[in-house]
């Protein structure tokens, strides 16, 4: 993954960046469908079994980071599962949380006769729910597949060591040989994998169900899913009260501050920060093909706006950050709605109007990101008070906000989307001017034009 910066850059205020990636793993929650805080609390859970364990601080180092970023990758198969399962790819990784996907399970039929492929007529939706049983194994396979593979790759660009990547790209292996990505059986799965694939089914049953039907599951899938002796050990605290304490809101954080390996933490450096911006700016965008390269493309777009405009450094460095994380949010958008074709319905539209929101309530947890929080969850928001999801007029849109905005809406303009191919540069700057000043900031559209120059692939039909 390439660096933002060549150098540390200046940094508004120190960052922990055991808290950045806390907070981030938010956002991931959002694309599995998962209870906000599910992979801080399975961290806290991870870390417990490990200690207990008595793992080397240093795999207590790997197994913390694999437990946090554990789906780091889960954005790279969602418009493939959308496709799959033809609707709301989200719900559909809400289920298999709870089911042994393994096995034949009710609540599965139950899924696909109510929702898969649901919009489609009758011969279709039969065609595409008899397709999907008889490719299921091909299917599951492809799926895990694009996850383990973009999460482990995540983590090594992060500079995470091997064993963190190794426990994300075999979390979905099973102790019985039945699972992906490689059908490893035993110890052959890397014990930190281990750890961590039994960690998250204990937390989403907990949560969803409480204690007894955690401890029962886990037990129930002992010599198939897991590791006969961490389920003992996970069984043993649970038993004891020491497994699941402390994971409420108001608890969590001092819970996984307790567990976080004390010598071995990422560096707090301004670089590391800039990267692990990047790094989750490409899972935003893996999440549909017609937002490839969109965070990073609005992110460079901003900053050399704000550069037209002398902007300081400091100012330059919240303003990238900003626009990196500005859709953060929209993975809680189902791809049923980000690639539809088609126009969408009011309840879509109220969806699409939310992920800003979502953007700023997950920023807004990460100490020192307050304005980014801010700059990123406004960039629909319009000088004359029609934009969303707040609703802001011209007094309350600071100059990073109306830059970010501008830079957006040009990179939007310029690529293909599922309803539209992309604009021509003179028809994006076209719809840009049509929108100034009463909607956006004409100073940023003129220092955007003073150094956009048509591509090829503007020019396309």
């Amino acid at each position: 993954m390439p660096a933002i910066f060549k150098q540390p850059a200046a940094t508004p205020q120190h960052v922990n960046v055991s808290g950045l990636l806390e907070a981030l793993s938010f956002a991931l929650d959002l694309t599995e469908g998962a209870r906000p805080g599910h992979a801080v609390r399975t961290c806290v859970i991870g870390m417990r079994i490990g200690i207990a364990l008595n793992l080397p601080e240093p795999l207590l180092h790997d197994l913390y980071y694999a437990l946090l970023l554990k789906d780091v990758g889960c954005s790279s198969n969602a418009a493939r599962l959308c496709q799959i399962v033809g609707n709301d790819e989200i719900e559909a990784k809400r289920l298999t949380k709870t089911t042994d996907w393994t096995r034949f399970d009710w609540n599965q039929v139950k899924y696909l006769l109510r929702n898969a492929h649901s919009r489609k007529n009758i011969s279709r939706r039969v065609r595409g729910l008899a397709s999907m049983v008889r490719a299921s194994k091909d299917n599951a396979e492809q799926l895990i597949r694009l996850r383990c593979n973009k999460g482990a790759s995540v983590v090594r660009d992060l500079g995470l060591s091997q064993g963190t990547a190794g426990a994300i790209f075999c979390l979905d292996e099973h102790w019985d040989g039945l699972g992906y990505p490689d059908r490893l059986a035993g110890h052959d799965i890397p014990l930190l994998a281990r750890i961590v694939a039994l960690a998250q089914v204990f937390e989403v049953f907990h949560q969803q169900f409480g204690p007894l039907s955690a401890i029962d599951v886990i037990q129930r899938r002992s010599g198939r899913w897991f590791d006969p002796t961490v389920v003992r050990v996970a069984v043993s605290l649970a038993r004891q009260g020491q497994l699941s304490t402390g994971l409420t809101p108001e608890a969590v954080d001092r819970s996984i501050a307790e567990v976080q390996p004390e010598h071995h933490l990422i560096l707090n450096d301004a670089y590391t920060v800039d990267n692990i911006c990047l790094a989750f700016a490409g899972v935003v965008d893996a999440k549909s093909p017609y937002t490839y390269a969109h965070s990073s493309g609005v992110a460079d777009t901003a900053r050399r706006i704000g550069e037209c405009l002398n902007l300081t450094p400091r100012e330059l460095v919240t303003l990238r950050r900003a626009g990196l994380l500005h859709d953060i949010g929209k993975l809680s958008v189902p791809n049923s709605i980000l690639d539809k074709p088609g126009a969408l319905t009011p309840l879509e539209w109220k969806c699409i109007h939310q992920h800003p929101r979502y953007t700023f309530e997950i920023l807004n947890r990460i100490g020192g990101f307050d304005q980014i929080a801010a700059i990123a969850a406004s960039h629909h928001e319009k000088l004359d008070g029609t934009g969303y999801h707040l609703g802001h007029i011209a007094e309350e849109i600071p100059i990073l906000t109306r830059i970010l905005t501008v830079a957006d809406m040009y990179d939007a303009l310029s690529a293909d989307r599922p309803y539209r191919r992309p604009l021509t540069h003179t028809q994006v700057i076209q719809r840009l001017h049509a929108q100034a000043p009463q909607a956006i900031d004409l100073t940023c559209l003129q220092a955007l034009e003073s150094f956009a120059q048509p591509t090829p692939s503007t020019y396309l039909n």
